[in-house]
């Protein structure tokens, strides 16, 4: 039954394929091995100075397991250009079970000066399945394209195509990297301590436009520039009891007046007869001279 996911070509002319063989299953991240043009193709098209890019990669796979198999296979494109961390590019995940296509859809170029950066590989998870089974075939078809220089490549979501009829695009994911997060690097001038000004602007000498303009995303870092310009901003950041100013001056006025302790004219003579003569007492009994033994 065919996945209403499915959009990919159904015709593949000019398509480089691979061999369609048989995987070991494996927890671990394994590579799948694709075909891709010639060394002596690569080369022509670097003579003429030219860039190329995947327009188009079908994976099918074709599992060879009992119908009681359990598990799911996790199938991973990287960009061997990126970091270890950040090379995923695409990622699906199928039951071991289900014979499907995969399509995936390249938005950029790549150097022929470089090694061909894109990478397969599959693992399997939370199978019943013994470790080194030859559990499934695999099976890549590729089409390259060259150009003169690199454009930007309109984006084109992966897909599949489920072979099986016991299958439906609920039992199946996919999903692809998103766009990398893009700021604005300031250039360090004599002018960027000084405020932008509102349009129209005009540069002057030892000037930069993110210095003059206030187009753009804010500023990310706690700059002093920053500090001055906004000075408030980060406190919707801070916690209510910190924003807390406290009392009124005029609820510790009540208070205050609230604890004022008030004497009548007769207990006011009394303590201060009862205070002089405690003082007194104590002044004579301290000049007493002791008796000599």
């Amino acid at each position: 039954m065919e996945s209403q996911l499915s959009n990919a070509p159904g015709h593949f002319l000019n398509y480089i394929e691979s061999h369609r063989d048989e995987y070991r299953l494996t927890n671990d991240l394994t590579e799948i091995v694709l075909q891709f043009p010639s060394v002596t193709e690569q080369w022509g098209a670097q003579v003429r100075r030219r860039c190329m890019k995947i327009d188009h990669c079908v994976v099918e796979y074709r599992q060879q397991v009992p119908i009681n198999a359990t598990g799911s296979v996790i199938l991973e494109i990287h960009d061997k250009r990126m970091t270890d961390d950040e090379s995923l590019q695409a990622s699906y995940s199928f039951p071991i079970r289900c014979n499907i296509d995969l399509h995936y859809f390249s938005a950029s170029f790549f150097s022929l000066k470089d090694p061909i950066p894109w990478k397969l590989f599959y693992r399997v998870c939370d199978t019943n399945v013994h470790n080194g089974t030859h559990f499934a075939k695999f099976k890549g078809k590729c089409k390259m394209s060259t150009a003169k220089h690199s454009v930007d490549v309109a984006f084109r979501a992966p897909t599949v195509k489920i072979l099986s009829k016991q299958f439906t695009s609920k039992d199946v994911d996919f999903s692809h990297v998103d766009y990398g997060k893009v700021e604005r690097k300031l250039v360090a001038t004599s002018s960027s301590s000084r405020l932008g000004l509102p349009a129209p602007i005009e540069l002057r000498p030892g000037e930069s436009w993110a210095a003059r303009s206030t187009i753009g995303t804010e500023i990310d870092t706690e700059t002093e520039l920053n500090h001055r310009t906004h000075p408030y901003r980060e406190l919707n950041r801070l916690s209510t009891s910190m924003l807390d100013p406290g009392d009124s001056a005029s609820m510790i006025g009540a208070a205050r007046a609230e604890s004022n302790i008030t004497l009548s004219r007769a207990q006011l003579q009394d303590l201060v007869s009862s205070t002089v003569d405690m003082c007194i007492n104590r002044n004579c009994n301290a000049n007493q001279a002791k008796p000599f033994v």
